[in-house]
């Protein structure tokens, strides 16, 4: 769900950036620039790994009634990004834990190349996202050259998987710098979703805040934080707030030859 989350602000926001197009320039010559320079930094971040540290905390009523910390790095399994687990609550996994992640390495790599029909998010694309939202623009702040904020069109909007009809629901904030490079964007939910009339779920508090920094001339995640609340099958209530921050950026190694 945290993936899905990041890559969805990561998306809309440096395609809402084609509304904020500098006085001096048209605002189709903006858009092209901004998704010529998202489809490279997307090429050129594939190829660089990161240390994500997660603090998760279950909550109810609003107080924390859990941590739980975690440390991943990136690697690749048959050529797909993969966050393996090597450190928990400040300590080496044990061999119980040890044995988890190995089995969860081992559902990742047969999932590889399954598809999901149920969540059809990769089918979204850019016109599908622009078509989704207004955005207004605002005055450059201390945080960023070019400030906007974005909440849905009015009427009925698409909704073909579960992130869909989430997003259709989203309205936030994002800020980026003089190169049109995003450093901070926040999103925040409008009213409750529901799944299967309620009787599945419902999502009743979502909060997101993203920031990124360069790292070799390329901009990667820095810091994600979601708070989420959801009522599940009308008996369970989950709670969550999780925060992660990425370090040790470095390059991906060169796969062994065969």
């Amino acid at each position: 769900m945290v993936q899905r989350f990041t890559q969805f602000v990561i998306l809309l926001f440096f395609l809402s950036l084609s509304l904020g197009a500098h006085p001096s320039l048209p605002k189709e010559a903006i858009l092209k620039t901004i998704m010529d320079r998202a489809r490279e930094n997307e090429k050129l971040s594939d190829q660089f790994g990161f240390h994500q540290t997660t603090l998760t905390k279950k909550m109810s009523d609003g107080k924390t009634t859990n941590e739980d910390l975690k440390e991943y790095r990136l690697i690749w399994l048959q050529n797909q990004p993969y966050l393996e687990l090597i450190r928990k609550n400040g300590r080496e996994l044990d061999k119980s834990e040890k044995k988890d992640e190995a089995d969860r390495k081992t559902k990742f790599v047969k999932s590889i190349g399954e598809k999901d029909d149920d969540d059809d998010d990769d089918n979204l694309t850019w016109e599908d996202l622009y078509a989704k939202y207004d955005f207004l623009e605002l005055p450059a702040d201390s945080i960023g050259e070019y400030v906007f904020s974005f909440r849905p069109k009015e009427g009925k909007l698409t909704e073909r998987s579960r992130t869909e009809r989430v997003i259709n629901h989203v309205a936030g904030k994002f800020w980026a710098d003089q190169d049109f490079q995003i450093v901070r964007a926040e999103a925040k939910l409008m009213d409750h979703v529901k799944f299967g009339l309620g009787i599945i779920g419902n999502l009743e508090k979502l909060q997101i805040q993203y920031e990124q920094q360069p790292f070799e001339q390329v901009q990667m995640p820095a810091k994600l934080w979601i708070h989420f609340k959801a009522r599940i099958a009308l008996l369970k209530t989950e709670e969550r707030q999780i925060q992660a921050t990425y370090s040790n950026y470095f390059r991906r190694p060169e796969p062994p030859s065969p």
